[in-house]
């Protein structure tokens, strides 16, 4: 350890919402997660980013960035700088399709080491000289080497990774990677009935080691993602019942071994968060749009086999959003016949799409149509939100549920933060056209499949709005809007709780505003 007196742990829970943990606190049923704010802590809701779904957003939460900064679309999207596929999602079928050993390569190094285009937290703090673990986050990338092996079942069906791999200074990576200080033991089961180790059970057994070795780092991730597995199969509420009460039970063994209640805000810190929400389907499951059927007037290109001479477009599903790459970008004639046949679909809510110098275009069925982009000092038509940035606008502001006080300002409702969310999802150059799905409703094309119990992904507050506690020594104050926290901002609170003073930690990130 580097001598600073204080360690910070940040616990990333899979669909965390706030909604739910608010619910089963009330029940009782997180006795920890209750006492946690009632000794001082604070539960807030947080705000995802656009699209609302895991790659994305574990990856926003890490960074402090949105996907216009790190370079990471959604969990499917086409990669315009590298002119391929990037897929990250679980449908064997498409992985198939893509190659599996590309698919291994993918998720093992490309995605932390070609793909993300901005530093991560284990960086930033490795700069400051405070060392650093993760545990099971899919986001690791850092300087330090460790040795990786690749499971056997793997290596005989699919291929061998590079044997050495770059993250912080201590990494835990399933039955990958075990570089862990000195007297922690090794827990992955390398079996694929354990997921290869990426399990909650082998990262809360990770975690308590760690603890009891008393060998936790100045700061700790941990990533726990059952609860957003169960939830798409049965809903959050019943996900809540399993994934939620087993992790606050590791909650309470956790603080005790790291010497009690006593210790939050004097030598331990402690950050919770999701990185998204869910919408709870019911009993009859989600209305399915599938878009590839919906758009067969346009040719369409595979995964398997690229752009071919006369593909158009390219589909990339994200359960509750969807991209549409047109092969194309500079021609608005195929552009605009796209937006048309998607905005008169009943499964469409909203249809967003960017203009040559940036400007943001949102269209509905029944709503209008909006135009925006970050407003200049000669601009008259302006909104101010609640984070501060300046927008102008013209046309509806009802697209995205807000409406503009006496006061000029942007007050949301049913979709939290969209101005600034939306432009953050814009990669520069990327250009596609995406949709979102009504809260009854998902998207799929052939090969990908859609989730009975739950799904998220979409602009609205059902998927969006996930939760973050801080133990009573985190500080919401020096955060651009202490009583509505962004995912984006996890970074900077943890880089406070750590004493950090470097130029990133004290910059208020609002990437949504630059050019």
């Amino acid at each position: 350890m580097s001598g600073h007196s204080k360690r910070c742990v940040l616990l990333v829970v899979d669909a965390l919402s706030v909604e739910i943990v608010k619910s089963f606190i009330d029940m009782q049923r997180l006795p920890n997660l209750a006492r946690l704010v009632a000794e001082g802590g604070a539960l807030r809701g947080c705000h995802s980013i656009f699209p609302s779904i895991t790659p994305a957003a574990t990856c926003s939460i890490i960074t402090g960035a949105y996907p216009a900064e790190h370079g990471i679309e959604g969990a499917f999207w086409f990669d315009r700088s590298n002119q391929d596929i990037a897929y990250f999602g679980d449908d064997l079928s498409v992985a198939r399709e893509q190659g599996l050993y590309d698919y291994l390569v993918d998720f093992g190094d490309r995605l932390n080491f070609d793909r993300l285009a901005a530093p991560t937290l284990f960086r930033l703090l490795d700069d400051q000289g405070i060392d650093a673990a993760c545990v099971n986050y899919m986001w690791f990338a850092g300087p330090h080497q460790h040795q990786r092996v690749t499971p056997l079942a793997l290596r005989l069906g699919v291929g061998t990774l590079p044997e050495t791999v770059q993250g912080p200074k201590y990494l835990k990576l399933g039955s990958f990677v075990e570089s862990l200080p000195e007297g922690v033991p090794k827990q992955a089961d390398p079996s694929i009935l354990n997921r290869y180790g990426f399990s909650d059970q082998v990262t809360a057994d990770c975690l308590l080691d760690l603890a009891r070795a008393d060998a936790l780092p100045e700061m700790t991730v941990g990533y726990f993602p059952e609860n957003d597995d169960l939830g798409h199969v049965e809903g959050l509420v019943d996900a809540a019942d399993t994934a939620l009460t087993r992790f606050d039970a590791f909650l309470g063994e956790f603080i005790e071994i790291l010497g009690g209640w006593e210790t939050l805000g004097k030598t331990l810190d402690l950050v919770i968060v999701g990185d998204h929400s869910q919408v709870e389907f019911g009993d009859n499951g989600p209305r399915v749009l599938q878009v590839d059927e919906a758009l067969e007037a346009f040719q369409q290109a595979t995964v398997g086999k690229g752009w071919q001479d006369d593909d158009q477009i390219f589909i990339c599903p994200n359960m509750r959003a969807a991209a549409i790459y047109p092969r194309d970008v500079d021609d608005a004639s195929l552009r605009q016949r796209i937006v048309q046949t998607l905005v008169s679909l009943d499964e469409v809510d909203q249809v967003i799409h960017q203009d040559d110098d940036g400007t943001l275009q949102i269209e509905t069925s029944d709503r209008g149509r909006l135009a925006f982009r970050p407003a200049t000092a000669d601009d008259d038509v302006c909104g101010v939100d609640a984070f501060g940035n300046r927008w102008w606008f013209q046309g509806e502001l009802e697209t995205v549920g807000c409406s503009l006080n006496e006061s000029g300002e942007l007050v949301d409702q049913e979709y939290p933060n969209p101005l600034e969310r939306l432009r953050g999802g814009f990669h520069p150059g990327a250009r596609p056209i995406w949709i979102t799905a009504r809260t009854d409703s998902e998207f799929g094309i052939q090969g990908v499949h859609t989730h009975a119990g739950g799904s998220h992904g979409s602009l609205h507050a059902v998927d969006t709005q996930a939760a973050v506690l801080v133990s009573s020594g985190i500080d919401l104050s020096v955060l651009a809007n202490p009583d509505r926290p962004r995912i984006v901002d996890i970074v900077t609170l943890c880089q406070n709780a750590l004493g950090d003073r470097s130029p990133s930690s004290a910059d208020v990130r609002r990437p949504a505003a630059a050019g």
